[in-house]
């Protein structure tokens, strides 16, 4: 039979974590659907891994190490499925999100032929949190201010979209989640279950330079969207992603890099994020008062005002 759904997990190097991403698939309780795993060029033994797992739905590809974005869309080439899902592989489900998702689509289908859902996320600081979308951080404007939708853990969708909004941007090594869905919410809207059905663990990117290209990347891609969102939207999303690579390379002790995007991000929107102050300290006088201050565990109500400050 023909499966309903196709469940697509690329994976590289995370032996570790896959069987539970898998594990979470195969325990659905929406049972028609293949899953298929593109193993982006693993040396962890994640091929023996899979192979050791007894379910004809599980089918496995490897290719040479080439980025998710190329995995997914093979993914996607491979598939079958009516509806397309993913899934990352250091996530995972819980058991009904198929079928809350199965089922909100065929209800609403031709108005919102995509959908995400809820999640819980791990979070850097060992902290957990329960993240539910509403409607209105589905908007474009949402997203190109801060897409928390984590599409390739939480959406679904019907297959034809890839069609029209064509496949993932494998010239992005970080943020391709974001390009795709801007360019799908251009055309179509997004449903939203906010249930948590979904377990979101938070990574911080491993390589500052790819990090970098990504970011200069999608922002000149996407500049004429950030435009015409207007100038003080667009300078302020500039600023945030120069703060980002500031820190990015702060944390890898690159202090010119992180003095180069740090003055940058307050050239562009002063008022942005009292952090890169105090790594321009740091890069100036050698202190260490970043490290300092993010080691603090602060009150309850200081972190919140930290985290509305930042967004």
């Amino acid at each position: 039979m023909r499966p309903k759904i196709s469940v697509i997990i690329p994976t590289y190097n995370r032996r570790l974590s896959i069987e539970v991403a898998i594990k979470s698939v195969l325990s659905q309780s929406y049972k028609e659907f293949e899953l298929i795993i593109i193993d982006d060029g693993s040396t962890d033994k994640t091929k023996e891994l899979i192979e050791f797992i007894d379910d004809r739905r599980i089918q496995y590809f490897y290719q040479e190490n080439q980025g998710s974005s190329v995995a997914r869309n093979l993914g996607v080439e491979k598939s079958e499925g009516d509806f397309i899902a993913f899934l990352d592989s250091d996530d995972c489900w819980l058991e009904d999100k198929l079928e809350k998702q199965f089922s909100f689509l065929k209800n609403t289908k031709n108005d919102m032929p995509g959908c995400a859902t809820g999640y819980f996320i791990n979070k850097l600081n060992g902290k957990k949190e329960i993240i539910q979308p509403a409607i209105t951080q589905t908007s474009l404007r949402s997203i190109l201010k801060k897409n928390i939708l984590h599409i390739c853990t939480t959406f679904m969708c019907d297959r034809k979209v890839f069609d029209d909004v064509g496949y993932f941007d494998t010239h992005l090594k970080r943020g391709q989640d974001t390009d795709w869905l801007i360019r799908y919410r251009k055309i179509y809207d997004i449903g939203v279950v906010r249930k948590p059905l979904a377990i979101f663990n938070q990574h911080l990117p491993k390589s500052a330079k790819t990090y970098e290209q990504s970011q200069l990347y999608f922002l000149n891609k996407h500049k004429e969207n950030l435009r015409a969102q207007g100038e003080v939207f667009y300078r302020r999303k500039i600023a945030i992603s120069y703060t980002k690579l500031a820190y990015q390379f702060y944390r890898k002790d690159l202090m010119q890099k992180a003095k180069e995007f740090a003055l940058k991000a307050l050239r562009a929107y002063p008022i942005v994020w009292p952090g890169l102050y105090l790594i321009l300290l740091d890069v100036y006088f050698g202190t260490r008062l970043k490290h300092k201050m993010d080691s603090i565990r602060y009150p309850k109500g200081l972190l919140l005002f930290r985290q509305k400050w930042r967004n």
